[in-house]
C-alpha cells in the first residue's frame, strides 16, 4: 500500500502544472532534527492537492547550508522536477542573507525564480499562549489585551486575546 501511495504521489508531481514547497524543521523524541517537506500541487483544472513529500533526518547541524544540501541530495536522488517550483515557505530559522536555505536555493542554477514566504504560525502560537497567560493572570484590559512579539527590527506581530482564535 505504501508503494502505491508513493507511486501516486510521483505521478501527481509529474502531472501537475506547478507546485510549492513548505519546509518545517522539528526535533523528534530521540532528539534528532527532522526536516518535513510538504508539497502543494496545482493541476490543469486548478485543483490543488497537498501531500507530505518527505521527512529528511538532519544528521548533524540544522544550518541553512545543511538543510539545503540535504534537500538538494533528495531532489537529485528523486529527480524532483524543480522547474515546476513556484514558491517555498519556511519558518524564520531557514532564512539568511547569504547562508540561509532560501539564499542557497537562489544561488543554485537548478532552481527557477520562485517566491518565498515566512510561516508565522509558530510566532502566532507563542503570541496566543502569552496573551492567554496574561489574560488569565489579570494583566491589562481583557477586552483590549495585545501582546507584541518582535520578529525583526522592522516587523512586529500583534495578537489580540479574547474572542479571536489563531
Amino acid at each position: 500500500m505504501a508503494e502505491d501511495l508513493t507511486q501516486q504521489l510521483w505521478k501527481d508531481i509529474t502531472d501537475c502544472e506547478c507546485f510549492s514547497l513548505q519546509l518545517d524543521e522539528s526535533t523528534d523524541v530521540s532528539d534528532t532534527a527532522q526536516l518535513c517537506i510538504f508539497i502543494r500541487m496545482v493541476f490543469n483544472d486548478m485543483i490543488a492537492k497537498v501531500e507530505l513529500l518527505t521527512v529528511l533526518p538532519m544528521k548533524e547541524h540544522t544550518r541553512g547550508e545543511d538543510i539545503f544540501q540535504s534537500f538538494k541530495n533528495f531532489m537529485e536522488k528523486t529527480r524532483l522536477p524543480v522547474c515546476k517550483l513556484v514558491s517555498i515557505t519556511t519558518d524564520r530559522a531557514m532564512v539568511g542573507r547569504s547562508n540561509g536555505f532560501i539564499a542557497k536555493c537562489r544561488e543554485d542554477d537548478a532552481f527557477p525564480d520562485f517566491l518565498n514566504y515566512h510561516c508565522i504560525i509558530h510566532q502566532q502560537a507563542l503570541c496566543a499562549k502569552n496573551a492567554q497567560h496574561e489574560r488569565d493572570n489579570g494583566c491589562g484590559n481583557e477586552d483590549r489585551l495585545f501582546y507584541s512579539r518582535q520578529i525583526s527590527s522592522k516587523t512586529a506581530i500583534s495578537c489580540a486575546s479574547g474572542e479571536r482564535r489563531l
